[in-house]
C-alpha cells in the first residue's frame, strides 16, 4: 500500500439496499448465551447508530461500504496504536478504501446482501476498538496490550499483511 490514494471504479458501486435489518447483528448474538443475547444486540444496534451519525458528520451516502472499511480501520488503528484518529485524514481514508475495495472482484461481485454484512461488520467492529481504546483508558497495562495486539491483529488480516510500518497521513494509510 502506497500513500498515493487509488480513485475507485465508477462502475463499482460502494453502496447496498438493505435486505433486513442488522443481519450481522444477528448473526453474531446467536453465539451468545441466551441470557446474553438481548444486551449484545443492543450493543451491537448502538455501535451502529453510532457509526451512522459519522455517516452524517462526514457527508457519506448511507450504507457507503468504504465509510464503513474506513472507519474499521481507523477505529482498529486507533486502539493499536493509542491514538485519536485525525478527523482531516478520515475522507481521504474513505476515498482509499473506495479504490482498495472497488479493486477486489469478490466486491464487484457480491449481493446488496452481502455488502450489507461487510458494511454492518466493519462499522461495528471498529466503533467497538474504537470506544474500547477509550474504555481502558484507565485499566491495567495488560488489558490495554491485548487490545493493541487484538486492533493490529485485525488490520493484518484485513489488509493481509504486516501493518507495524503502518501510519495514517492525510491522504490516508501509508507505509513508513
Amino acid at each position: 500500500m502506497h500513500s498515493a490514494t487509488p480513485h475507485p471504479e465508477p462502475s463499482v458501486p460502494m453502496g447496498f439496499v438493505p435486505s433486513e435489518a442488522q443481519p450481522v447483528a444477528k448473526r453474531l448474538v446467536a453465539s451468545y448465551p441466551p441470557q446474553q443475547r438481548e444486551q449484545v444486540a443492543k450493543e451491537m444496534s448502538d455501535l451502529l447508530a453510532r457509526y451512522r451519525e459519522i455517516e452524517t458528520r462526514f457527508g457519506l451516502a448511507p450504507n457507503d461500504v468504504a465509510g464503513a472499511v474506513a472507519a474499521f480501520v481507523a477505529g482498529n488503528y486507533m486502539a493499536w496504536r493509542d491514538v485519536e484518529f485525525p478527523d482531516a485524514a478520515f475522507a481521504p481514508l474513505v476515498q482509499q478504501m473506495r479504490g482498495v475495495i472497488a479493486a477486489q472482484p469478490r466486491f464487484r461481485d457480491a449481493t446488496d446482501a452481502e455488502k450489507q454484512q461487510l458494511y454492518e461488520e466493519m462499522a461495528i467492529v471498529g466503533m467497538h476498538m474504537a470506544l474500547q481504546r477509550a474504555a481502558l483508558r484507565g485499566a491495567s497495562a495488560a488489558a490495554r496490550k491485548q487490545l493493541q495486539r487484538t486492533a493490529k491483529s485485525h488490520l493484518d488480516n484485513f489488509l493481509q499483511m504486516d501493518c507495524s510500518r503502518l501510519s495514517i497521513r492525510a491522504t490516508g494509510l501509508a507505509l513508513q
